[in-house]
C-alpha cells in the first residue's frame, strides 16, 4: 500500500498580530495587506454578534487575553512549521546514519563533526567567527576560527507563539 503524500500550500509568513481593525473587539492576524484571520470577542447574550465594550474588574475585555493568546498561537503557525520541518530532517539524518536507512542496513557511530554537519544543512546550526570574548573560551580555538552557534529556530517560533520576544 503506497501513501499518498500530499503538499499543503499556505500564505507565506512571516504573520503578524495586528489590534488596528476598527471595532475594538476583533484581532487579525496578517502578512503585509492580507488577513489570515479574524478573531472576534465571544458574541453577547443578547445575539448581536459583537462586544458591546463589557470589561472585567481589571478592565480588560471579556475574552482578550484568549483571544491574543489565539491570535499569536495563529500568528506563528508559519515559523512552527519550519522549526519543525528542520528539525524532523536532522532527526531523519540522525537515525538513517546510525541506525540504516532500512532494516537490513547496519548504522554507523556518529561523530562529533558529522553532528554539526547534519545540524547545520538541517538549518539548526550555524557558523561564525570565535570570539572569545562572546563565547567563552573554547579549549583549542583561535580567535577567527570556525565557531557553530544554534540558530534558535525552534525557541524563536515558540517565543513569538507565547507573545515574548526575539531569542
Amino acid at each position: 500500500m503506497s501513501e499518498t503524500v500530499v503538499e499543503t500550500e499556505h500564505t507565506p509568513g512571516p504573520w503578524a498580530v495586528s489590534d488596528e481593525h476598527p471595532k475594538r473587539s476583533v484581532l487579525e492576524v496578517i502578512t503585509g495587506h492580507h488577513v489570515i484571520a479574524s478573531l472576534h470577542n465571544a458574541p453577547e447574550a443578547n445575539g448581536s454578534g459583537y462586544c458591546e465594550g463589557k470589561k472585567d474588574a481589571d478592565g480588560i475585555w471579556r475574552d482578550d487575553y484568549v483571544r491574543q493568546a489565539n491570535a499569536r498561537l495563529i500568528a506563528a503557525a508559519p515559523d512552527m512549521k519550519s522549526a519543525l520541518e528542520k528539525h524532523q530532517a536532522f532527526f531523519d539524518k540522525l537515525v538513517a546514519h546510525c541506525f540504516g536507512s532500512d532494516a537490513s542496513e547496519a548504522g554507523s557511530d556518529l561523530d562529533y563533526s558529522e553532528f554539526l554537519e547534519f545540524a547545520e544543512a538541517a538549518g539548526l546550526l550555524t557558523t561564525e567567527g570565535y570570539d572569545p570574548d562572546k563565547h567563552g573560551h573554547g579549549a583549542d580555538s583561535a580567535p577567527g576560527d570556525t565557531w557553530y552557534v544554534p540558530t534558535h529556530i525552534g525557541r524563536s517560533a515558540l517565543s513569538k507563539a507565547k507573545g515574548g520576544g526575539n531569542v
